[in-house]
């Protein structure tokens, strides 16, 4: 057994199950995180493919899908932009967030 001090400065013994739980604790937080990560990844992903800028009939449309809905023209802001704070909104409402 060994001393450890805990967060109130308290001084008690570690156990060998008491090291093994905290080992069992970390590697689920970690999983966790990880399965976290990945799932936020594919979403982007799958934002960024659903909502494009494309060039079509000569002139630059926002699509969903591969299909084209606003051309650039009735836009205020760049095209660029608006998709980049479009996949945003669309990946909270996809999260529930939103």
């Amino acid at each position: 057994m060994s001393e450890v001090e805990t967060k109130d400065g308290a001084k008690r013994h570690e156990t060998l199950i008491g090291r093994i739980f905290g080992w069992v604790n970390n590697m689920v937080n970690a999983r966790r995180e990880r399965k976290a990560k990945a799932l936020d990844a594919a979403m982007e992903e799958e934002c960024n493919r659903e909502l494009q800028v494309r060039e079509w009939n000569g002139g630059l449309y926002i699509c969903h899908n591969g299909v084209p809905l606003i051309h650039q023209d009735f836009l205020k802001e760049n095209a660029v932009v608006v998709v980049k704070q479009s996949r945003y909104a669309l990946k909270l409402w996809k999260e529930g967030t939103l």
